[in-house]
């Protein structure tokens, strides 16, 4: 019979395996997302406009890029897993569709906010489009 030594070890590489899998099912994927649509609102009124938006956000190793048209990309910070498919940089809140190829973000300011539609492309490959 083994004695409480085998089962430590045992448990210690049953929660290795369990931390790994959780940790890559819900790492951050690298991928870039278009801006289809963006509404926008004043944070001291309820007033909101639907207006055209150019918003590309880049997603590389776990950072999160931003440009739009007349601005150059940017590094804009770091990105966190909030739950599966949920990601949060800075002031910006990522919702993403099962298959991440479609989902929104929510940029709230301390004087705006905005939602930006967003279409998505998936891979190791996401070099910002020229």
């Amino acid at each position: 019979m083994r004695g409480p030594s085998f089962l430590k070890s045992a448990s210690a590489v049953m929660l290795t395996l369990i931390l790994a899998t959780c940790a890559g099912a819900n790492s951050v994927p690298n991928m870039r997302c278009f801006g289809t649509q963006s509404i926008r609102g004043d944070a001291t009124n309820a007033a909101a406009a639907t207006e055209r938006t150019t918003d590309v956000f880049r997603f590389a190793e776990g950072a999160l890029f931003h440009s739009w048209e007349g601005r150059a990309e940017y590094q804009y910070g770091s990105v966190s897993v909030l739950e599966p498919d949920r990601y949060a940089s800075g002031h910006m809140i990522f919702v993403m569709g099962q298959d991440r190829s479609s989902g929104y973000v929510s940029i709230i300011a301390s004087t705006y906010w905005r939602i930006v539609y967003l279409l998505c492309t998936k891979g190791d490959d996401v070099q910002r489009r020229q």
